[in-house]
C-alpha cells in the first residue's frame, strides 16, 4: 500500500498530466470505472492497475477488481488520499489505470464501402475532442483524422470525456495534402470530402449522405484552414431555424453524424 504522494511511481504517474511527458514516455492515465474496464475488455496495453484503499467496498467494485486479476495486470495499492492527488475529479471513482499510447498508421484505417471519417482541425477544447469521439464510436465512424493542431487527444480530460472511445476508435495524424491523397487516390471507392461550414452551404438533410465520406470540423476560433476550404469536394451546413449563430464543435460534428446515420439507416 503506498501511502505517500512523493512516491516515485506516484511522481511519475502524476507527470502524465503534462503532454511533453506523455510523448516522452509514450503512456496516458486513464481514470474512472467504466473506461478501466473497457480498456481491460479491449486487451488495450496497461502497464498498471491503481486502486484507492477503500474502492473494494461495493459488489460492483470486487466484481471489477476480479475481472482485473483474472488478467494478470499489475495493480498498484494506494491510500485515499494518494489517489485524490492523482486524480482530475472532486468525487474520484478510485480506479485508474496507466495505459501505452497507440496510434494508428494510415494503412491501418479500415476501408470499407459506405466509409465514414471524421476529420478534425485544431479542435483546442478536451470536452469537445472527447464528445466528438464518444459521438464518432456512437454513429459507427471507421476512424477520426487529426489534421493539425488541436488539443492533445490523450490529455486525461479528453480521455475522460471520450469514455473509452480510444479503445474502440482508430485515430491517426494526417497533413492535408496526405488527407486528400489517401481520400480520393488511395481509398476504394473514394471518399467526399464535406466542410462543415455556416454560410454557402448546403443543408445537411439535403445532401446525400449515403456515400462514402470524410466530414471536416473545423476548430472552435476561426473554422477550417484555406487548404481545407479550397480542396472540400462540397460545404455542409445545419440549418438552425432558432437564430443561433453557430454551434460549437462537439455538437456540429454529433448533429452531422447522427444525419449520416439516419440517411444511411432509411
Amino acid at each position: 500500500m503506498i501511502t505517500s504522494s512523493a512516491n516515485e511511481t506516484i511522481k511519475r504517474i502524476r507527470k502524465l498530466r503534462d503532454r511533453k511527458f506523455r510523448e516522452e514516455s509514450s503512456s496516458a492515465y486513464v481514470e474512472g470505472i467504466r473506461i478501466v474496464v473497457e480498456a481491460v475488455e479491449k486487451t488495450v496495453d496497461i502497464e498498471r492497475i491503481v486502486v484507492a484503499e477503500s474502492f473494494a467496498t461495493t459488489q460492483r467494485h470486487s466484481e471489477v477488481l476480479e475481472q482485473i486479476l483474472k488478467k494478470n495486470l499489475e495493480i498498484l495499492n494506494v491510500s485515499d488520499e494518494v489517489f485524490r492527488s492523482l486524480s482530475l475529479k472532486d468525487r474520484p471513482q478510485g480506479i485508474s489505470a496507466v495505459v501505452k499510447q497507440h496510434w494508428t498508421s494510415i494503412e491501418e484505417i479500415d476501408q470499407r464501402i459506405k466509409g465514414l471519417w471524421v476529420c478534425l482541425w485544431e479542435v483546442a477544447d478536451p470536452g469537445n475532442l472527447g464528445t466528438i469521439l464518444r459521438s464518432a464510436t456512437a454513429f459507427g465512424v471507421q476512424a477520426v483524422v487529426l489534421i493539425k493542431g488541436g488539443v492533445d487527444p490523450l490529455s486525461p480530460k479528453v480521455m475522460r470525456a471520450a469514455m473509452g472511445a480510444h479503445f474502440r476508435l482508430p485515430i491517426v495524424e494526417m497533413s492535408v495534402a496526405q488527407l486528400v491523397h489517401f481520400c480520393r487516390e488511395q481509398n476504394t471507392p473514394a471518399l467526399k470530402i464535406l466542410l462543415a461550414e455556416m454560410s454557402s452551404a448546403i443543408p445537411c438533410w439535403e445532401m446525400d449522405l449515403r456515400q462514402p465520406l470524410a466530414v471536416v470540423i473545423g476548430g472552435e476560433a476561426e473554422g477550417a484552414s484555406q487548404p481545407l476550404v479550397e480542396t472540400a469536394d462540397e460545404k455542409i451546413l445545419i440549418p438552425m431555424p432558432g437564430g443561433s449563430e453557430s454551434l460549437n464543435a462537439a455538437v456540429a460534428a454529433s448533429v452531422l453524424l447522427y444525419e449520416v446515420m439516419r440517411q444511411r439507416k432509411a
